[in-house]
């Protein structure tokens, strides 16, 4: 048992210093704290040579029983001068009092992050020429952020080490760079992984740089295509005037129409605001309206014709050069004209303040919670609904039920007890006096036969014992169809309404959270009968001679029962324990 333990031991144990590709059969020593002490110092001075072997070794935090080391690889990683970790520490020092916590990029370019665990972290490398697969560190993604790779290659045919997210303007800075990208994909990659810290996320320090610099390039590409504020201003008033031309050109010259030149001029102020224009400058705009209208007519020459109508509230009219002057004045401009272009505007407004909402990107993987927040919690999921329910009937909680709901795993305590109360008069809607199959009407023979079932009888004491009365219904067999006396009576449209969707049906003037029963009175039976209020058929009726499909095989049924009991067949039950094995 000794030797295999042994053996396991030094199975596991890796030397950490270790760069040929063979294996070495030497021993491995597990590191102590002053051997470890000599390590971190000679790592401290390899990560500021950049074309040294030893500067993608990691040496452990601290002593563990997975990390050793041979002793000529000991000798070799540790040949530094007390001079060179002096001159490194020193270095060290001046970067993190250069460095600042707004550009946290310096930094790794420079630097190799220190593990913050015990564990082996050149694991993976040295198990890849061992033939061991590599067992994960963590429950967390282990790949790289934007390549999706755990391992990476740089230029010099080296493994590059990964990186951790340790500041929280990183996830600000990457998303930023996603934005101006237009990276979709990753921007819902980047919702969907929430705190980069705490989930701890993994990047190469080459795919960090390289995804920075495409959108800097990106963002230089727009600035460079974007003209300045007066090119920008200029563009869309040139875009509103073509498009205020070609308005013109349909309603005079297709339609025929007559224009008053304040409904030209509100079109160009209304294409101003819908393509962009600050407020400030379509008020600009606005106050040159003289000069803009004749900008305006400039294109179309001696095609159109313009008059001061006698009417001073229409102001300057603008119609097509074959129209008589008698027909143009004839033209009625009532408020009716105006009703497109307040249309018009009310859409243009509509329009720029849906433009103005703050964009909220998808995940790439939808959850739940995402459902409900773009549905505003109008649409609630099955699962938040029964929840709720099933937790208001097993615990009776309302504390519990709301830290469900503020958590946003089910719905509040109010909703759930008017679902509550709906789901129970739904219920008693559907119950009737009589079981299912049954039909009160008058002219079908019905019967009622009651027997006494005991068990556990034979006792001295009698005690536990049980007598159950069971009563069992028969009818004759009813073919058609009629409304039952008993039905609740519907109310016109009400019926439409629960065939509707839950989103498209109308919701109900007042909420119930209390139900208000309406049992149904039973009137007691008495030994001596007494005529009942309703009116029976009369004797003359034909339904009295009718016989239904089932009086031949009840009748039947009995014979053979009375010949049982006669000749004495062994177990043979009672007249209500026969006709329940058939009916």
């Amino acid at each position: 048992m000794s030797l295999t333990s042994a053996s396991e031991k030094d199975h596991h144990m890796v030397c950490v210093l270790h760069l040929d590709e063979k294996d070495s059969k030497e021993k491995i020593f597990l590191f102590t704290e002053s051997t470890l002490a000599m390590c971190q110092n000679a790592e401290l001075v390899y990560r500021f040579r950049s074309q040294s072997k030893f500067r993608n070794i990691q040496v452990p935090s601290s002593p563990n029983a997975s990390s050793g080391y041979h002793v000529k690889c000991y000798r070799k990683f540790t040949s530094v001068s007390k001079e060179e970790i002096k001159v490194a520490s020193a270095k060290l020092d001046e970067l993190q009092s250069a460095t600042t916590i707004t550009s946290p990029i310096i930094v790794q370019q420079h630097m190799q992050p220190t593990p913050l665990d015990s564990d082996n972290i050149n694991a993976d490398f040295r198990n890849l020429r061992s033939g061991r697969p590599p067992t994960p560190k963590t429950v967390f993604d282990q790949n790289c952020l934007f390549c999706d790779k755990t391992r990476k290659l740089n230029k010099d045919k080296v493994r590059e080490s990964m990186a951790k997210c340790q500041t929280i303007e990183m996830k600000g800075n990457i998303e930023a760079n996603a934005k101006l990208l237009n990276d979709t994909v990753f921007l819902g990659k980047i919702s969907s992984i929430g705190d980069f810290i705490a989930k701890e996320v993994k990047y190469h320090r080459s795919c960090l740089i390289a995804y920075r610099d495409r959108a800097n390039a990106e963002k230089q590409k727009k600035v460079e295509k974007e003209a300045s504020s007066w090119q920008r201003k200029k563009d869309i008033c040139l875009k509103a005037l073509e498009s205020t031309t070609a308005f013109m050109e349909t309603k005079l010259f297709v339609f025929s129409n007559v224009l008053r030149m304040q409904d030209i001029l509100n079109h160009y102020l209304f294409t101003l605001q819908e393509f962009g224009l600050d407020e400030s400058d379509i008020k600009k705009e606005n106050a040159k309206k003289i000069s803009i209208g004749e900008k305006i007519l400039l294109p179309f020459g001696d095609r159109v014709t313009k008059f001061i109508h006698p009417t001073i509230t229409v102001g300057k009219i603008v119609f097509k050069a074959t129209i008589s002057m008698d027909e143009a004045l004839s033209t009625k401009f009532g408020t009716h004209r105006n009703s497109p272009t307040k249309i018009r505007e009310a859409a243009f407004v509509l329009r720029n303040a849906i433009f103005k909402q703050p964009k909220k990107y998808f995940p790439s993987k939808v959850t739940v919670k995402d459902f409900i927040e773009a549905t505003n919690g109008r649409c609630k999921p099955s699962k938040h609904v029964w929840l709720s329910l099933v937790m208001k009937s097993v615990t009776g909680s309302r504390k519990a039920i709301e830290v469900l709901n503020k958590f946003g795993h089910g719905i509040n305590y109010h909703a759930t007890e008017e679902l509550e109360t709906e789901l129970t008069y739904s219920t008693s809607d559907d119950s009737r006096l009589l079981p299912w199959g049954l039909e009160r009407q008058n002219q079908l023979h019905t019967g009622v036969a009651f027997d006494n079932y005991d068990r556990f009888v034979e006792t001295l004491t009698r005690k536990d014992t049980l007598h159950d009365t069971v009563g069992i219904v028969y009818q004759d067999v009813f073919e058609c169809f009629q409304e039952n006396p008993d039905a609740d009576e519907v109310v016109e449209g009400e019926e439409d309404n629960q065939l509707l969707p839950l989103n498209e049906r109308r919701q109900s003037s007042r909420r119930r959270r209390a139900f208000n029963e309406s049992t149904d009175a039973i009137e007691p039976y008495y030994k001596k009968p007494r005529m009942t209020r309703e009116s029976m058929i009369s004797l003359e009726d034909p339904r009295r001679e009718e016989l239904p499909a089932s009086f031949y095989s009840a009748q039947l049924l009995d014979l053979v029962w009375m010949a049982s009991v006669f000749f004495q067949i062994e177990n043979t039950p009672m007249w209500t324990g026969w006709n329940s094995q058939f009916v």
